[in-house]
């Protein structure tokens, strides 16, 4: 699993606003929907060659089971870069303590 780290708009906003941030971290949400991987590549050509975007097709959604967790909210303080730490730890905690979780099948 990877912890994409490269948008903190969100980060920034409640740290200036003041806003407590809550973790949520889901599990089976890549599940509900399709795409087919040819017309995926297709798309991506036509796109490269034309500069032109198309739309995704996929097939769904599919009924699926998807799990959430939530965790402790986090307050901000004074200094930006230790509140984005402490959500990072925080997200990355969720993510371990649930990632052997299974599915319900």
């Amino acid at each position: 699993m990877e912890l994409y780290l490269k948008h903190e708009g969100f980060l920034k906003l409640c740290h200036k606003k003041g806003y407590p941030l809550i973790p949520v971290f889901t599990r089976g949400e890549n599940r509900m929907f399709l795409v087919c991987p040819m017309l995926r590549t297709l798309r991506e050509k036509f796109s490269h060659w034309t500069r032109c975007p198309l739309p995704t097709f996929f097939l769904g959604p599919f009924p699926i089971e998807i799990t959430g967790f939530i965790g402790d909210s986090i307050h901000p303080g004074d200094d930006l870069e230790e509140f984005k730490s402490v959500y990072y730890s925080s997200i990355s905690k969720l993510i371990t303590e649930n990632e052997d979780r299974r599915f319900r099948q």
